[in-house]
């Protein structure tokens, strides 16, 4: 049988919260795959999407893509951070079939000042994706 596609497309990285700063990295794994982004505290949108495929489970059977998100904000001396993971499990379509198609899967890392004059202030950064699973013909 025919091994599951997905394809996790990041559109956005939204800031709420209390600032934290302007030195941010951003690290996300979709199924071990890692990629690291440089931000500036503010939201990012792609476009183009930043997109990850990958293979896992066989067609029309379950399917699970992990995505795994870290935020960090560099300080000078002790730095913030915030990380998520999140397990997406769908019946992967058959083949032949339409794809099964999730819209703005949001995954949230909470940071939280670590020390100094603004010890307590928490930011989200909330990683939007969409995903797609798809058998291939």
């Amino acid at each position: 049988m025919a091994e599951c596609l997905c394809t996790a497309n990041l559109k956005v990285i939204r800031h709420a919260g209390t600032y934290l700063g302007d030195d941010w990295t951003y690290t996300i794994t979709v199924n071990g795959e890692a990629r690291v982004i440089a931000g500036n505290g503010k939201d990012q949108e792609f476009d183009p999407p930043m997109t990850w495929t990958v293979r896992g489970g066989e067609c029309g059977g379950n399917t699970t893509v992990t995505i795994a998100v870290k935020a960090l904000e560099d300080d000078l001396f002790f730095d913030d951070e915030g990380s998520q993971i999140k397990h997406i499990t769908v019946s992967c379509p058959p083949q032949g079939s339409a794809p099964t198609k999730l819209t703005n899967e949001a995954v949230r890392a909470r940071v939280v000042e670590s020390i100094g004059w603004f010890s307590g202030g928490i930011a989200f950064v909330d990683f939007v994706f969409d995903v797609e699973f798809r058998c291939p013909d």
